[in-house]
């Protein structure tokens, strides 16, 4: 039997339904971020003061300069978190006509209420620019007249392709920050530049009909001297649907073998 996969667009639509991440990983061969004594908000919030984010709005469109090869998964759980179906391919990005270098599936999804929103496999087609969806445009916790809903703390500097690192941490807070959809944001931002090389994310987003619970985790890599591409995104998200059982979906993204030329 034919699968569908969902397409990224109704993905979006849902506020990034189908796919989540483990909000505490960090990219390959970087080591994670350890809890230590924080530093105080004062020195958190100057940190974020220095962010830049053109690295990360521009990661996607750098692709277009570059060869390379994209792996994707795709996986629904029950509610126990036992795998009902899966999805997976690996796709050499080389020119105008992508590759498949391997296609797999098994089991058949469950959208249920959902299945509206999704659409029959279609052919390969570039990955779309994620950034607007991993981070909005002006994050309630960077908002000023937000500060007193969340806390902020430093954690102790990491290595992300062997580039230095600061950290910073951010979490809504018990009373004050109830009502804010990001319960977590975990920020990296590339020390020389203040660039923000990765993030992780947890959000709780409840709607009219559903309630959405969604993990997600996003890191670039460097390409040749100052361009920064996609290397791993991965997502979780977890559906509440009155007097069903939830539905839980994962997806995991990886960019790799970059050559120059598209």
């Amino acid at each position: 039997m034919k699968l569908q996969r969902p397409t990224w667009q109704p993905v979006f639509l849902l506020g990034l339904l189908l796919i989540g991440c483990r909000a505490g990983d960090v990219p390959e061969g970087a080591p994670a971020a350890e809890t230590g004594p924080s530093a105080t908000r004062d020195t958190a919030l100057a940190v974020l003061s220095t962010l830049r984010r053109d690295a990360f709005s521009g990661a996607f469109a750098a692709l277009s300069a570059y060869r390379y090869t994209r792996y994707s998964r795709t996986e629904q759980l029950d509610a126990g978190g036992r795998r009902i179906a899966f999805a997976e391919q690996v796709v050499r990005h080389a020119g105008p006509a992508p590759e498949h270098i391997r296609v797999d599936s098994g089991g058949t999804f469950d959208f249920g209420f959902f299945r509206r929103f999704v659409s029959p496999a279609r052919p390969t087609e570039s990955p779309r620019d994620l950034s607007p969806y991993l981070l909005a445009e002006e994050p309630a916790f960077l908002s000023p007249r937000n500060r007193d809903a969340f806390s902020y703390r430093l954690q102790p500097d990491t290595l992300i392709w062997d580039r230095p690192a600061q950290v910073v941490e951010v979490r809504a807070r018990p009373v004050a920050g109830e009502e804010q959809r990001v319960r977590m944001a975990r920020l990296y931002l590339d020390r020389a530049t203040g660039e923000l090389i990765a993030l992780a994310v947890a959000r709780l987003d409840p709607a009219l009909l559903f309630r959405e619970e969604s993990r997600y985790f996003a890191a670039l890599r460097p390409v040749g001297d100052s361009t920064w591409v996609p290397h791993l995104v991965r997502f979780h998200t977890r559906l509440h649907l009155p007097l069903l059982p939830p539905r839980q979906f994962r997806i995991v993204s990886a960019y790799y073998a970059f050559a120059p030329g598209g």
